[in-house]
């Protein structure tokens, strides 16, 4: 699984934006992973890493709060499983 940060500028405030996003290898889309200063979009995550419930309950507990960590955490998993 790859990370991606997609920046933008905000035509209203000309500043710089990013939105984080995932993308496994096999797919053909994207997946939001935050939504602006709401943090992570659990529910999408957890319909996302369904087969490693593992990572789901370090999101859901706390222990992961960034994009970064999440998929440093699954790709490692991957390799092992």
């Amino acid at each position: 699984m790859t990370y991606y940060q997609w920046e933008f500028m905000d035509q209203e405030s000309s500043t710089v934006d990013a939105v984080d996003l995932f993308k496994r290898e096999n797919e053909d889309y994207f997946i939001r992973v935050t939504q602006g200063l709401l943090g992570l979009r659990i529910a999408a995550l957890e319909k996302y890493f369904e087969d490693c419930p593992e990572l789901m309950d370090k999101i859901r507990s706390k222990e992961f709060r960034t994009p970064m960590e999440i998929a440093r955490f699954y790709n490692n998993w991957n390799k092992v499983k």
